[in-house]
C-alpha cells in the first residue's frame, strides 16, 4: 500500500513538471520567460544604481557602560542604545543593516568625576559613535545627545514592602491569611535627603481575580524619582482554599433581661448553616456564634413570636444562614416587682 502511494505521487510530480516543460516551450511560455528576463535584469540595473547612491538612514547602536565599580550602584537607567541619523552610500548602510554595528562602550572610571554622576558630554558621544561608523559616514544627529549616569557609593536602606493591589477568590473559595511576599523587604539606594523620607516601597497597582487555586504573582516596584531599588520586583504567593459547608446547633440567647424575670424559647437551640475554609473546618464549633433575641424587642411586639439573629461569627464564615428567623418564647417573672426592685438596687450599689 505504501509502495503503491509512493508511485502515485511520483507519477503526478512527472506529469506536472512536463506540462510546466511543454508550456515552457511554447511560443506563449517563450514570451513569459523574455519578459520575466528583463523584469530580472532591470531590478538588477536599479538595485546597483541605488547602492550607489547616498542615502539617509537611522540607526541604533548598541550602548555598553563599562568597569563600572563593584560598590557604585547606578540610580537611572542608562539608554539601551544610541540612535543615529547618517548619510552615506547605499551599499555602506545596507552593510550597517546587515551586520550589526559594535557596541558603544564607555568606560566609567574615565568619566567619573567624584561628585555622584558621570556626565558624557556632547562631543564625547559624536567621538564614541565615529569610532563606530565607517570614514565616509556623514553623523546628521543623534539622541541622546549627552549621558549622565548617577550614581551612589553609600549602602542604601533597608525598607519593608507594601502590597498595593487587590486579590478575589472565585465562588466557593477563599483567600487564606498566609499571604507570603518575597523578599519582604528591599535596598533603596540614593542620596541622604531622599532616603530619610522613604520608610515603605510600594508594589505597582495589581488586581487578581476569581482565584480558584494558590497563585504565584510577580509585582514590579513602584519607582521613586532619583533612587535605585533592588530587587525591583517581589513574588506574591497569595494560598487559595475551597469552602466548604457546615451546620451547627446554636444555643438562643435572651439579651437585655432585666432582673426578676427569665425566659424561654422554643426551641433553645437553632441550627445554623455556613460555610468555611477547609483548614478550618475542625477548629469552628458551636460556640464561635451567638443567636440572640432582644427582651426590650419582645415586650414592645404582640405575639409569642421572637426575631432572633446572628451577632457573633467568625470573620471567615460566609452565607450564614439560620433554619428560622424567629421562636417561640415564654417569659416568667420569678420575683414580685418589690423583689425584682430591691434586687436592681442591691445590684446597682454592688456596681
Amino acid at each position: 500500500m505504501k509502495k503503491l502511494s509512493q508511485y502515485r505521487i511520483a507519477t503526478r510530480l512527472k506529469v506536472f513538471f512536463r506540462r510546466i516543460i511543454n508550456t515552457c516551450r511554447s511560443p506563449r511560455g517563450k514570451e513569459i520567460f523574455t519578459y520575466l528576463c528583463f523584469v530580472a535584469l532591470a531590478f538588477c540595473f536599479w538595485f546597483i544604481l541605488s547602492i550607489s547612491e547616498n542615502r539617509e538612514r537611522t540607526i541604533k547602536i548598541p550602548l555598553e557602560i563599562t568597569n563600572v565599580p563593584d560598590e557604585a550602584v547606578l540610580l537611572n537607567d542608562v539608554p539601551p542604545y544610541i540612535e543615529a541619523r547618517i548619510n552615506d552610500r547605499g551599499a555602506t548602510i545596507l552593510g550597517y543593516n546587515l551586520n550589526s554595528v559594535p557596541p558603544v562602550k564607555i568606560n566609567f572610571s574615565q568619566h567619573d568625576n567624584k561628585k555622584d554622576a558621570v556626565i558624557i558630554s556632547s562631543n564625547s558621544v559624536i567621538d564614541y559613535l565615529r569610532g563606530q561608523l565607517r570614514p565616509t559616514t556623514t553623523i546628521l544627529s543623534y539622541t541622546p545627545d549627552s549621558i549622565r549616569i548617577d550614581y551612589t557609593l553609600d549602602a542604601g536602606k533597608r525598607c519593608p514592602v507594601e502590597l498595593n493591589g487587590t486579590f478575589t477568590p472565585s465562588p466557593h473559595h477563599a483567600i487564606g491569611t498566609n499571604i507570603i511576599v518575597s523578599p519582604d523587604s528591599v535596598t533603596i539606594y540614593g542620596k541622604e535627603g531622599i532616603l530619610s523620607k522613604i520608610n515603605k516601597i510600594a508594589t505597582e497597582p495589581f488586581s487578581a481575580e476569581n482565584l480558584d487555586e494558590n497563585t504565584l504573582l510577580t509585582v514590579k516596584l513602584q519607582h521613586i524619582a532619583g533612587t535605585r531599588i533592588i530587587p525591583d520586583s517581589v513574588t506574591i504567593t497569595i494560598p487559595v482554599e475551597e469552602y466548604t459547608s457546615k451546620t451547627f446547633s446554636v444555643p438562643i440567647v435572651v439579651t437585655n433581661l432585666p432582673h426578676g424575670y427569665s425566659a424561654m424559647t422554643f426551641p433553645s437551640h437553632i441550627s445554623l448553616s455556613c460555610i468555611i475554609p477547609t483548614s478550618q473546618y475542625a477548629a469552628t464549633t458551636a460556640t464561635d456564634f451567638l443567636v440572640v433575641t432582644d427582651y426590650r424587642e419582645l415586650v414592645q411586639r404582640s405575639g409569642s413570636q421572637a426575631p432572633i439573629e446572628v451577632i457573633n461569627a467568625p470573620d471567615y464564615a460566609r452565607s450564614i444562614t439560620l433554619a428560622q428567623d424567629s421562636v417561640e418564647y415564654i417569659i416568667n417573672e420569678t420575683a414580685s416587682p418589690t423583689q425584682a426592685y430591691r434586687q436592681n438596687v442591691t445590684t446597682t450599689d454592688s456596681l
